[in-house]
């Protein structure tokens, strides 16, 4: 652009843009480090949910097994000695499965407390956002062309009386 147009309102186009390509420039590294920050806790949340679904399905599949051996226990009540080995398998599902629950609630209320301190993260840095002070550094008015009309502005004119405005 700059090869074709030349004068004041060139080197002023020239001067603020410049301005304002460097104000973005100076806020990449930041916007980038955010960036890396935002992918590691999508990395964290879907390890995160991958650990609750295998625990879930770990609890599930213990509470089947369970359901199945003491069903089968009933089944074969009537078996002399198979009936016991039965209802001890039966009890030690039951107890696996018990188990398994435990596990599963209790990665819930781990993750639980995770997301809260990621919640609390993540305030801290719409806080510190919401403060950044970006007037030092983008330039402070938007580019007029000194070519194009401009917008009229009052002027105080003086034979109407005092504090009359006109607009010459």
């Amino acid at each position: 652009m700059l090869t074709t147009w030349h004068g004041n309102a060139a080197d002023g186009a020239d001067q603020y843009f410049v301005r304002l390509s460097n104000a973005f420039a100076d806020r990449a590294d930041t916007l980038r480090s955010s960036a890396d920050g935002f992918d590691g806790v999508s990395t964290a949340l879907g390890v995160l949910a991958d650990g609750l679904a295998s625990a879930l399905q770990d609890a599930v599949d213990a509470v089947l097994i369970a359901l199945a051996s003491i069903a089968a226990a009933g089944c074969l009540a009537e078996v002399p000695i198979v009936d016991i080995v039965v209802a001890a398998v039966g009890a030690y599902e039951a107890y696996r499965a018990t188990k398994a629950v435990e596990r599963f609630v209790r990665l819930c209320q781990d993750a639980w407390e995770q997301i809260d301190k990621g919640r609390e993260g993540f305030q801290l840095l719409a806080g510190l956002l919401a403060s950044y002070d970006v007037s030092t550094r983008f330039p402070t008015a938007p580019y007029v062309n000194g070519s194009l009309p401009q917008p009229r502005t009052p002027t105080p004119v003086s034979p109407r009386g005092p504090g009359a405005v006109s607009y010459e």
